[in-house]
């Protein structure tokens, strides 16, 4: 199993414009009044982003994942 991840900054503007055309495909789970929290974590030199970079059959990241709910 082959999982392709890519990563883009964007402008208030352009995050608005991708959730209006894609909250008209999207179904709302018991999860949707939640949060997300991700936290990736590298060196000074940025070694496994490098590494990451270079499309390597398998990487090596450490990141921590926590799951808020939204005070409503």
């Amino acid at each position: 199993m082959k999982a392709d991840e890519k990563k883009y900054l964007l402008t208030s503007s352009q995050k608005k414009q991708i959730l209006k055309v894609i909250n008209k495909h999207m179904k709302k789970d018991s999860y949707f009044r939640s949060e997300v929290f991700n936290l990736y974590f590298d060196n000074d030199n940025y070694d496994l982003i490098i590494q990451s970079i270079d499309h390597p059959q398998f990487k090596l990241y450490y990141s921590y994942r926590h799951y808020r709910p939204l005070l409503v």
